[in-house]
């Protein structure tokens, strides 16, 4: 089955420490985002937050691909599309649904009104983004390979349209994939290089080269959002480079200590984190801030914690309730059914 292979522990500890700082960076963001703190103590938690933009995301394409097994023919190639259709792309509508709703509870329906729901087709709704993105690339990736296309070659052709698009400065939406895709086949190229990667050398020199490149950036671009998150042509080599340290980084580590554990636990279910902390992170946080006004630091603790257990929670509920199950695991509670 494509992407089916033996799943290994340190693909998981991956998922599951990724997503942990995607709930920080985005516990962060949401804070200055929303201009309750001064602009200097703000600038604390922005160098934190903009340092992790620049590979969470570079990283969760690239442990996809690591998994990605090119389809022997168009039977497979369909079979495998329907089911990341029905898993990324039911979580996907009944999400944006969610947040669209939240955000007229909220009183923030000049950002997303019902109107946007109807154009989930072609522009996501926040953080939503990610799922879209990652079907569009099994569906580009898987198809051109059946054609016998290299995953380098591919490499090669998403890198030369990501630099057309940008230096044409197209606003299409759907046109991000290739630049996000560039990572996918990075994933591809990582396991086949899988030694290299590993080696001591590589988690060094990347490591260095990181630091150097993040500090460099924020020397000479400040803290500008958009620089560090999407793909740029600003960004494309710091986000290539920590996306190796990232990777050398997880073979690096001891898979029987409790840190490793705790993360692999919870990796097979990033998906759940991802969608659920969101949300929840942006209702806790408008909350706190009417009933109290605590301190940012401590403001960010609590709202971390909020989102990440409530996201635990939800893996519980997931695992014990199939309504909850089928939202993250549409294509199996379908097949299950047909079982009956």
């Amino acid at each position: 089955m494509w992407g089916g292979q033996t799943r290994l522990a340190w693909i998981d500890f991956g998922k599951g420490f990724t997503i942990f700082l995607v709930v920080i960076a985005h516990a962060l963001s949401g804070i200055y985002d929303n201009n309750v703190y001064s602009l200097g103590v703000e600038n604390n938690i922005r160098i934190i937050s903009e340092s992790l933009y620049l590979f969470i995301m570079p990283v969760f394409f690239s442990l996809s691909g690591y998994l990605f097994k090119k389809p022997d023919d168009f039977k497979r190639y369909y079979l495998v599309i329907k089911k990341k259709a029905f898993n990324l792309l039911v979580p996907y509508v009944v999400f944006s649904i969610i947040y669209i709703l939240m955000n007229q509870v909220g009183g923030k329906d000049n950002i997303y009104t019902w109107r946007s729901l109807l154009n989930i087709y072609r522009t996501p709704i926040s953080y939503l983004w990610f799922l879209y993105t990652l079907f569009l690339i099994f569906v580009l990736v898987g198809f051109l390979s059946l054609f016998r296309i290299s995953i380098e070659t591919q490499l090669f052709l998403y890198l030369i349209l990501f630099l057309i698009i940008k230096i044409t400065r197209s606003n299409l939406y759907i046109l991000t994939t290739f630049g996000w895709a560039i990572f996918f086949c990075l994933g591809v190229v990582f396991k086949k290089n899988i030694k290299l990667i590993k080696n001591k050398y590589t988690l060094c020199g990347s490591l260095i080269l990181t630091l150097l490149l993040i500090c460099m950036m924020f020397i000479n671009l400040g803290l500008n959002h958009e620089l560090y998150n999407n793909v740029s042509i600003i960004n494309i080599i710091p986000k290539i480079i920590s996306d190796i340290f990232m990777f050398s980084l997880f073979l690096n580590l001891r898979e029987s200590t409790k840190f490793f554990k705790y993360f692999e636990k919870y990796g097979r279910y990033s998906l759940i984190v991802y969608m659920v902390h969101a949300p929840v992170m942006s209702a806790s946080r408008a909350i706190i801030l009417k009933l109290i006004f605590p301190n940012m630091y401590i403001l960010a603790i609590i709202v971390i914690l909020i989102g990440w257990y409530a996201s635990l929670a939800t893996i519980y509920l997931s695992n014990h309730f199939k309504t909850i199950n089928f939202i993250f695991n549409a294509y199996n509670g379908i097949i299950n059914l047909k079982n009956k």
